[in-house]
């Protein structure tokens, strides 16, 4: 991470100064010299701000300042900010802001107002340029995290047809995943692909169609995320983006649920029709058909009556409905998308499949078989991959790398919370998948290393399976989580963090920073610097704050030593705990490709962009891009850490 330049060292700002220096490696002179110069820029017009560039694009990735609306011109949040840049060009490189930035979304909460905009070329959206600017809620900007690709001038004429691409994108589906026909290819609910830019550094940019492929087939489910060229039609970019869960198992019941059903002449259904959000469930009867055929009775009081997974339908259902209230009372959440749309679950998905999956659309579980018990049976497995829809419909974490590992990380934290919430328990709430797993739980956000994930930067896997580790790296970000939230000693580093925000501060902080700050391609470090910059705007304490970063030092991802003020906490005991970051998420470990994935693993299911819970050896469940091996992967729990199948799946 870059060198941050202050134009007035304040107090403060000189703690903030220190705190992006210790998750960052030593910026170029040439970079540090252009942050002095755009400091120096604002400070002329007498504002003071903190500001960091992205080395690999030469242009501003964070900005923190404290301007007051009244100063800025416009009618809203939205305009205001995009005054400051048209006042400002050389923080992100743009000659029009008001034509090359859209306005994605705009949106109230607790700490102030949030506008995410959409970089464009002539209207055309650029693949992961974004820039999100942050109101306080006295109007004031405060902060802003950019991915900008400047110079970008190019055609946006199309020499192909979209319907060339969309039958691109199917054949590449087709050759990563020999387990899926072209019979096996869904087109329900499928949009036409996307004409956009594809401008990554250090490669030409190239006006792109971006396309979505689904299918499911006797034995897989698979979604593959595609970006091909719009002239030539090569392959650009293709990772696997299903989410997925597998489990075996004897059966669900257990305990008693109540739950919303729907009544048509002498017959029931399992459509809940009281929330703002359509809840249904279906069943595929031991096939993989989406979304199957909607579960029913003929008796008010007796549901689900097969002979394998007997209750899953009511577990699925009645933990949809409180996945759904969780997030509409604490929150005021409309369901998965923020819209309302249905929250729909297919059970007894696949004979003996043990994983389910959120494939971008809809939830499905598999009964298991002799390693995982029917998935939906956990609320907490239910939450993760319900979560990874929010993820999708808001921050869009990329399913590779480290933004990989913290889109499995955001769903592994709130789903924790979302069990809590359920059944409060101090210790089981932090282990993943414990009423599914045969052998127990899948992970543990308390000692990830119990479960063979890293728990801290010193520990980070590099691999190019399982889309870059993301079901494996995602236990430093899970432990940091922990940590802020219990307090604790991180098990590598024995870094203590002696204070603790609690559950209902922690779980706050959650989702604010990882529906209103975290982007596309957030890494580690960056999440660590939003976090604490969430937790400032909610006006949380200096020793909340302190307890915070605490928790990303003991984690690896900032430098230590803690702040005093953290309560307790103390500095390093061995020579790796609180090593600097890199600039791009902290300094990983050593590349071990042959390093034992987390236990309860399972094999990668088909290619594709489903979300899944369970992955394979040094696999994982996969959310996002992967290599060309590594296609299909659904995005979820990552269950299956360890045993993921050749079939890799990925996220877009």
């Amino acid at each position: 991470m870059p060198r941050t330049i202050l134009s007035k060292p304040s107090a403060v700002s000189l703690a903030a100064l220190a705190l992006v220096a210790c998750a960052s490696r030593g910026p170029t002179e040439e970079s540090a010299s252009s942050e002095a110069a755009l400091v120096a820029d604002l400070a002329s017009q007498g504002i003071e701000a903190k500001v960091e560039i992205a080395k690999d694009l030469a242009t501003v990735r964070h900005l923190e300042t404290r301007i007051v609306g009244s100063s800025l011109e416009g009618a809203n949040a939205a305009e205001k900010g995009l005054s400051f840049l048209a006042k400002n060009p050389k923080l992100l490189g743009l000659v029009d802001p008001k034509t090359e930035l859209r306005v994605a979304r705009s949106e109230e909460s607790e700490s102030g107002t949030h506008v995410r905009f959409d970089e464009t070329v002539s209207g055309v959206p650029v693949r992961g340029g974004e820039l999100t600017m942050h109101f306080d809620r006295d109007g004031a900007l405060t902060t802003m995290d950019a991915r900008i690709v400047p110079g970008l001038a190019l055609s946006v004429v199309p020499s192909l047809s979209a319907r060339y691409a969309a039958d691109r994108a199917e054949q590449e589906m087709l050759t990563r995943v020999p387990e899926i026909s072209r019979v096996d290819l869904r087109s329900d609910g499928a949009r036409a692909p996307e004409l956009v830019i594809f401008a990554e550094p250090g490669r030409e940019p190239r006006l792109a169609y971006h396309h979505v492929v689904r299918a499911t087939s006797a034995t897989t489910a698979a979604v593959l995320d595609v970006t091909l060229d719009a002239i030539t039609g090569e392959v650009l970019e293709a990772f696997d983006d299903l989410e997925t869960i597998k489990a075996k198992g004897l059966g669900v019941l257990g305990d008693e649920k109540e739950f919303e059903v729907t009544q048509n002449g002498t017959t029931f259904t399992m459509l809940d029709g009281s929330r703002g959000a359509p809840i249904r469930t279906y069943s595929a009867q031991t096939q993989q058909t989406l979304p199957g055929t909607m579960v029913s009775s003929t008796q008010q009081n007796s549901w689900d009556n097969v002979a394998r997974g007997k209750g899953a339908a009511v577990d699925a259902h009645f933990y949809a409905t409180f996945v759904y209230d969780f997030y509409k009372t604490r929150f005021a959440r409309n369901g998965i998308d923020g819209q309302n749309s249905p929250m729909i679950s297919t059970v007894h998905f696949g004979s003996n499949y043990e994983n389910a999956f959120w494939d971008g659309t809809q939830m499905a579980y598999g009964d298991g078989a002799t390693r995982f018990k029917p998935l939906s049976a956990g609320i907490d497995v239910v939450a993760h991959e319900f979560t990874h829809g929010v993820t999708t419909s808001t921050s869009r974490l990329v399913y590779q790398g480290q933004p990989g590992a913290l889109n499995e990380s955001v769903s592994d934290i709130l789903s924790t919370y979302i069990e809590h919430a359920y059944k409060a328990d101090d210790r089981l709430n932090w282990v993943t998948g414990e009423n599914v797993g045969a052998n127990g739980p899948i992970r543990d956000l308390a000692n990830p290393r119990a479960k063979n994930q890293p728990s801290n930067m010193r520990e980070f896997v590099n691999t190019q399976q399982d889309n870059g580790g993301v079901h494996i790296n995602s236990g430093i970000p899970n432990n940091a989580a922990y940590l802020m939230t219990m307090g604790g000693t991180n098990p590598f580093s024995k870094t203590k963090v002696g204070g603790k925000l609690g559950w209902e501060k922690a779980e706050k902080l959650w989702y604010e920073v990882s529906t209103k700050y975290f982007q596309q391609r957030t890494d580690f470090a960056g999440a660590a610097t939003m976090t604490v910059n969430a937790a400032t705007a909610l006006k949380y304490t200096a020793t909340e704050i302190a307890v915070i970063k605490c928790a990303w030092v003991a984690v690896g991802v900032m430098a230590g030593p803690c702040d005093p003020l953290a309560d307790g906490t103390t500095t390093p005991t061995t020579p790796d705990a609180g090593a600097p970051s890199s600039a791009d998420g902290g300094a990983p470990a050593p590349s071990r490709p042959n390093a034992p994935a987390p236990t309860g693993s399972a094999k990668p299911t088909a290619a594709g962009g489903e979300q899944g819970l369970l992955a394979e050896p040094n696999e994982g469940c996969n959310q996002g891009g992967a290599g060309p091996k590594d296609m299909g992967a659904l995005v979820g729990l990552g269950l299956a850490l360890v045993g993921i199948s050749a079939r890799r799946r990925r996220h877009a």
